[in-house]
């Protein structure tokens, strides 16, 4: 119920920006990286401030191996986790002077996950919630011959509900509206 409550709210972001289209102020492509993600970018003030959401999924997935008497046993199934991931975050940015728009930004924000987490010969962890603030950082290219950016960012984030840390990764083009 969760999942489909935060696709919902993504959507409706997007149906609300009809005038930052008209304007180019909004922004939509893809993260690849943990997580892999839709990304949403809408411009506050000019190349400034912007708000920037992702929604998609990430995990990990691993096998351990272990040898006794002389024979290796791998594990079939292993470790890991999936998740569906949602974030939002306030961003600044810093342009350096150049013929092409390159710069870095950096912000606060929140991260939410829900998910799965599997061990061999353990039970399983289903519907794990976890949420938490993320400082964002990361380079930009804005090329001035097309309506696309490329970027590189990072994010550690720390679970206050849930537990744990992590940091999330990718790189991404956003296509501007």
């Amino acid at each position: 119920m969760v999942k489909y409550g935060l696709i919902l709210s993504f959507f409706l972001i997007l149906s609300t920006t009809r005038e930052a289209q008209a304007q180019g102020n909004l922004g939509l492509g893809f993260v690849l990286g943990n997580p892999t993600a839709l990304s949403l970018k809408y411009w506050l003030s000019k190349n400034n401030t912007a708000l920037d959401f992702a929604l998609g999924t990430g995990g990990y997935r691993g096998r351990y191996c272990h040898t006794h008497n002389g024979n290796t046993h791998c594990h079939r199934r292993g470790y890991g986790y999936n998740d569906f991931h949602i974030d939002g975050n306030y961003l600044f940015h810093y342009f350096f002077r150049s013929s092409e728009k390159i710069g870095f930004f950096y912000g606060p924000g929140i991260a939410i996950e829900t998910g799965n987490h599997y061990y061999d010969h353990h039970e399983d962890y289903d519907g794990d919630f976890r949420a938490g603030p993320r400082a964002k950082f990361g380079v930009v290219w804005i090329p001035k011959a097309v309506p696309l950016d490329v970027f590189l960012e990072l994010a550690p984030t720390f679970y206050v509900i849930g537990g744990g840390n992590t940091v999330h990764g990718g790189l991404g083009v956003r296509f501007w509206f």
